[in-house]
């Protein structure tokens, strides 16, 4: 089926057309991202209720006063460790800003996961609530 995001039909429309369609996937791959960290916040949300986490996630329809690229959760568990996770969906691409804030991140001992779903990202969380509560450090996979 033809569903003209193919690259070649892309490719051989006017600039304009051309422009219209990416702009159309765009769109859509932001709104499937928002619904991936609705559903990834409403669990959240749960746990933290349940007195097992906090979590920041910044609002995505404000502007943030956040640096720009930090992770979209930051999660803080018991036994002071923290997850750092940034919500991608298939077609997403991380920023020039957030591969910088994740390696600097990373260099400071923070692992930040990029996780496609809100599945995958409940799985991250739900293996660092699983190690004893007693270890410190980060978790590496």
């Amino acid at each position: 089926m033809i569903t003209g995001r193919e690259p070649n039909i892309i490719k051989c429309m006017d600039p304009a057309q051309r422009e219209l369609a990416l702009a159309d996937e765009r769109k859509a791959i932001a709104r499937r991202e928002k619904m991936e960290q609705r559903l990834f916040s409403s669990w959240l949300k749960l746990q933290r209720g349940h007195g097992h986490l906090w979590f920041i996630n910044p609002q995505s329809n404000k502007a943030s006063t956040i640096e720009p690229g930090h992770p979209d959760y930051t999660i803080f568990l018991k036994g002071g460790r923290l997850v750092l996770i940034e919500m991608k969906v298939e077609g997403g691409k991380l920023s020039s800003e957030q591969d910088q804030a994740i390696l600097m991140l990373e260099t400071l001992g923070h692992p930040v996961h990029i996780c496609w779903s809100h599945v995958g990202a409940i799985n991250v969380v739900q293996l660092y609530m699983s190690v004893d509560q007693d270890e410190r450090g980060p978790i590496r996979f």
